[in-house]
């Protein structure tokens, strides 16, 4: 994990438990995010998304850390690009009217847009990195199995040898 932790930019890593400033609501503690200003990956203390595996839900995070880590400037261009898309969006369907719902219904609408940031994350970085993670998961699996194997063996040894 600390590979790929390195490979994104090595962000910190925080765990939360209230919303953002701007939304205190249960619903804001359930998606996990990055802050680019500060390389940290908030993951919240209730997760809900990726039925509740902390390890998907860093990696998601992770697939912006190095957006960022790998081209800064592109990343916030895309940042901005996809901003001002959901916005524009939001306020022309709706008026002048400001709907939190709405504006959440559009920011989720950009993981479906080729060449948007979240796009881009979790389409293209993301099942890259999920790729190594399943990597390092089966490698742990095997080395567990082997460790196993070896105990049995030596516990076998000193059976015999105490007989």
């Amino acid at each position: 994990i600390w590979g790929i932790e390195k490979e994104c930019g090595n962000p910190r890593i925080r765990f939360q438990t209230e919303g953002p400033f701007f939304s205190k609501t249960a619903k804001e503690l359930e998606r996990p995010h990055y802050d680019p200003i500060t390389n940290t990956v908030y993951i919240p203390m209730c997760l809900t998304g990726y039925n509740g595996n902390i390890y998907q839900n860093f990696i998601a995070e992770l697939s912006h850390a190095k957006q960022f880590k790998d081209n800064p400037i592109n990343f916030y261009s895309k940042l901005s690009q996809s901003f001002l898309r959901i916005i524009y969006k939001t306020f022309s369907e709706n008026g002048c009217i400001f709907d939190l719902n709405l504006l959440s219904e559009k920011q989720l609408e950009e993981y479906n847009i080729p060449g948007s940031l979240e796009y881009e994350a979790h389409s293209k970085i993301q099942p890259e990195l999920n790729k190594k993670y399943e990597e390092i998961e089966k490698l742990g699996e095997y080395i567990v199995k082997k460790l196993k194997e070896a105990e049995k063996e030596v516990e076998t040894r000193e059976n015999k040898n105490e007989n």
